[in-house]
């Protein structure tokens, strides 16, 4: 297995990947809004321009050409790093695929100089986070679009002043 940063010109391979995987993989979701994400806030061209601009970080794995999972983080806030969207194909759960993506994203955010990884789980799949060490940190009853979700957090590191914002102060 092979788990690479997906480029900009790879997105429109990407996306229909990404599209079956989200309407398979967050059932717990109403289908509308599924349907409200693909079509308003993670359509092709929003992805390209979040890609483009910093703010958003894929990773894909991939096996002989095949896409198997992927991972979708924000860009660093406040030295913490946080996982939008994870999903593995159905035929390759269990596989150590979601545990592969989890540990890509702590080392690409122990690079951005994160000290803390967190997520906001479905309740169903909080035990998977905390095989990957993270914690529950708190509940969220029926949060962001009607979900109960298990906030949970990974400390990776220390907490450097220097690195918080380096995307804004660019600027």
């Amino acid at each position: 297995m092979t788990i690479i940063s997906l480029k900009l010109e790879d997105i429109t391979n990407f996306f229909p990947f990404f599209e079956k995987l989200m309407r398979e993989n967050f059932a717990f979701y109403h289908p509308k809004v599924i349907d409200y994400f693909l079509t308003k806030i993670y359509t092709q061209q929003n992805l390209y321009y979040q890609l483009k601009n910093g703010y958003r970080t894929i990773l894909v794995a991939y096996q002989e050409k095949e896409s198997l999972g992927f991972a979708m983080i924000d860009e660093p806030y406040g030295g913490v790093s946080f996982l939008r969207w994870l999903a593995v194909a159905k035929n390759q759960q269990g596989k150590g695929v979601g545990k592969a993506l989890v540990f890509e994203w702590e080392k690409l955010a122990k690079n951005q100089g994160c000290h803390k990884m967190e997520v906001a789980a479905y309740p169903l799949v909080a035990s998977f986070y905390e095989k990957c060490g993270f914690e529950k940190e708190g509940f969220r009853k029926i949060s962001y679009f009607g979900i109960n979700q298990v906030v949970m957090g990974k400390v990776i590191g220390r907490f450097k002043p220097e690195k918080i914002n380096h995307h804004y102060l660019k600027q």
